[in-house]
């Protein structure tokens, strides 16, 4: 339950304050670069264990992929939870794979 919570609010951090911080430096984007999200993330004290949220939302899917966090499927998970979109997600991806 404790690791539920704090996963909940790096992800809830992450997203209401990465995007702006990655704005600053790199300048207005669609999409970032795996490298330019973790070294933000890192100058910033971002919580390491749930970069993968971040990248999820951050990255394009061709930049996720590259970066071997894993497929466009589980970034589209990944992004989901974060948009509060995942049991949605969940549900889809349960019913495609049984």
């Amino acid at each position: 339950m404790f690791e539920s919570i704090r996963r909940y609010f790096a992800v809830r951090r992450y997203a209401k304050r990465l995007a702006p911080l990655l704005e600053a430096r790199y300048g207005a984007k669609p999409d970032y670069r795996v490298a330019e999200i973790r070294v933000v993330a890192e100058k910033n004290n971002f919580d390491r264990d749930y970069l993968k949220y971040a990248m999820a939302i951050l990255a394009s899917p061709a930049e996720f992929r590259k970066s071997g966090l894993g497929d466009a499927r589980q970034r589209r998970i990944l992004a989901d939870y974060v948009t509060g979109r995942w049991p949605e997600a969940t549900r889809r991806s349960t019913r495609s794979s049984g």
